[in-house]
């Protein structure tokens, strides 16, 4: 999927590279489309121990918050068609626990901070913000090519700064 890309997954070729008959995928899939839901599922977890990892420093929760957003920036510049797959309406019919489990971290993160606006705004705020900077460095977007961990930092602080509580 990495390199061809979630719409490039046919499950006779993924049988063939597994070294497993052609009806194998079968037995543990109804189709390519659960197969794909298990796939988003594992993406999830994934990306919620990147994040729990990330948000375990000792800094204030502001850092913390940053930290994590720039890991979720990495994991998706790392894994692009999987990023692209976990946030398909069509992939999310099978996906259990992992998706929620892996906003909770960014909320707890969020709830940590002093904020100048009720909590379920900050979440939604700080999700749109560090996905959709991620969706345009995924998209190789020409201002954010490049991106390096300072400089994705910066710009989501300057963006973050405005639903934190000001000194």
């Amino acid at each position: 999927m990495e390199e061809h890309g979630v719409e490039n997954v046919v499950l006779t070729r993924l049988a063939q590279t597994c070294g497993v008959s052609v009806a194998a995928p079968y037995r543990h899939f109804a189709s390519k489309e659960a197969l794909l839901s298990e796939v988003a599922t594992g993406g999830f977890a994934e990306l919620g121990a990147v994040l729990t990892h990330a948000s375990r420093g000792q800094g204030a929760p502001r850092d913390r918050l940053l930290d994590a957003g720039v890991a979720y920036v990495r994991f998706a510049m790392a894994h692009p068609h999987l990023f692209r797959l976990m946030f398909n309406t069509e992939s999310h019919a099978g996906v259990g626990e992992e998706g929620p489990a892996a906003l909770g971290v960014l909320v707890s993160l969020v709830q940590a901070c002093d904020l100048s606006v009720p909590v379920p705004v900050a979440v939604r705020a700080s999700w749109a913000q560090v996905h959709g900077y991620a969706s345009l460095c995924v998209g190789a977007m020409s201002s954010f090519r490049g991106a390096t961990d300072q400089s994705i930092r910066t710009d989501m602080a300057a963006l973050l700064d405005g639903v934190l509580a000001k000194d």
